[in-house]
């Protein structure tokens, strides 16, 4: 059975590929942008459940830059309405960044729990 930290991480990025696939038309809207905040506060809990299983985090950064750009492609070719934007791979990127600032200032804090 895998640890809860695996699996919370696992079920999020999965939760983040289905909602980023999901038709464009049946998302609820938003205010004009709005989407790229959502985007930045994913990936950055994407980062930090992630972190919390894989230690080695420039490569885990890597990676979720991948998963996230690899998206946006699947965006652009799957008939799902939505297609590859620039803007979003910037704070996807973005977001990431703030989870490994997090992740690394957190480690630099005496007495605070590492795993939190």
């Amino acid at each position: 059975m895998p640890n809860k930290n695996f699996l919370s991480a696992f079920l999020f990025s999965l939760f983040v590929l289905l909602v980023s696939l999901w038709p464009k038309e049946q998302l609820p809207p938003g205010p004009e942008g709005s989407d790229k905040l959502v985007h930045l506060v994913l990936y950055f809990i994407l980062y930090y459940l992630w972190a919390k299983v894989v230690h080695t985090y420039g490569s885990l950064l890597t990676a979720l830059v991948v998963f996230g750009t690899g998206i946006e492609f699947l965006q652009e070719w799957l008939p799902v309405n939505r297609t590859f934007d620039i803007w979003d791979v910037v704070f996807n990127v973005l977001g990431l960044g703030l989870g490994y600032g997090y992740i690394k200032f957190r480690e630099k804090v005496p007495g605070s729990d590492k795993n939190a």
